[in-house]
């Protein structure tokens, strides 16, 4: 079993804004996935990233780490990352780590868009 069996990964457009959407496990054995991901995107020119997190089942600190890159990148970039996630698991593991306002995370996919976009 691979890491793309245990963590899907899709990149799509929203009018116009990229979106990562991640189901399964975002963990040690799938997070190297995401700054993969992202770099692709950055480099076919997309600099303003949602990450959808709401199908994520299970995160680890390297999952968290992995998240933490992808802000690094696209602030390097003079982009903008937003994270939108679930109370359960994501959200709680996001806010006991102290993360969840770092990461300026929501829970509503347009708030994501709009604050990406604006």
């Amino acid at each position: 079993m691979g890491a793309t069996d245990i963590l899907q990964v899709e990149q799509r457009d929203e009018d116009g804004t990229a979106v990562l959407q991640l189901r399964g496990d975002l963990d040690i054995s799938t997070a190297g996935l995401v700054p993969e991901s992202v770099a692709q995107m950055v480099r076919e020119g997309h600099t303003k990233i949602v990450v959808d997190l709401r199908g994520v089942e299970l995160i680890d600190s390297v999952g968290v780490r992995a998240l933490l890159h992808v802000r690094r990148r696209l602030w390097r970039k003079d982009g903008a990352a937003a994270f939108v996630c679930a109370e359960e698991p994501t959200g709680r593991v996001l806010r006991v780590m102290g993360l969840y306002t770092v990461l300026e995370c929501t829970d509503d996919f347009d708030a994501a868009l709009a604050r990406v976009r604006g």
